[in-house]
């Protein structure tokens, strides 16, 4: 992996048997975890969030550049091993579903990342296209993502309970 982090990073494989958690983080006292379908979110004591798992779409909050043969690739690969999510402070309460992933900090302000089709961001065709001016968004497998943890404005109608994606 490009970079002096401690993490492993490998490409897209199962890993089937327990794996010894580095000391950075051994010391981390979780109170709240949750499951997307190939990645987890935990949340600290300290209310910083860490993410592990299949990070495609930018799921797990990180830019990651993977050296593949001499050559740089910007995908993301599996994280094995819990890596803090530099972007968030002061987290109150985690969420992560399939692709994308979801935050709530203490003031109640959400933030979302990850794959960005059919509303489950709560973003509306207007702010991809301010997202991609502002370089925000990137396609990955032709499919739009977010991948570090944004405010994103919630668009609610008097009336209407906030729920937005696809069920």
């Amino acid at each position: 992996a490009v970079g002096d982090t401690p993490y492993t990073v490998l490409a897209l494989e199962e890993q089937n048997v327990f794996v010894k958690i580095p000391e950075k983080v051994k010391d981390e006292k979780f109170f709240q975890i949750c499951s997307g379908e190939f990645h987890n979110l935990a949340l600290t004591e300290n209310f910083e969030v860490y993410g592990w798992g299949k990070g495609d779409y930018g799921k797990l909050g990180q830019e990651i550049l993977i050296d593949i043969d001499g050559g740089a690739d910007s995908r993301i690969k599996n994280i094995l091993l819990p890596r803090k999510i530099q972007k968030l402070e002061n987290i109150k309460y985690v969420s992560s579903g399939v692709n994308h992933s979801a935050c709530v900090d203490e003031d109640g302000e959400p933030y979302f990342w990850g794959a960005v089709q059919m509303g489950r961001l709560g973003i509306q065709k207007e702010d991809i296209k301010l997202f991609r001016k502002l370089k925000k968004i990137v396609l990955e497998s032709n499919i739009p993502s977010l991948p570090i943890p944004q405010k994103v404005q919630i668009h609610f109608e008097e009336g209407n309970i906030g729920i937005w994606g696809s069920y």
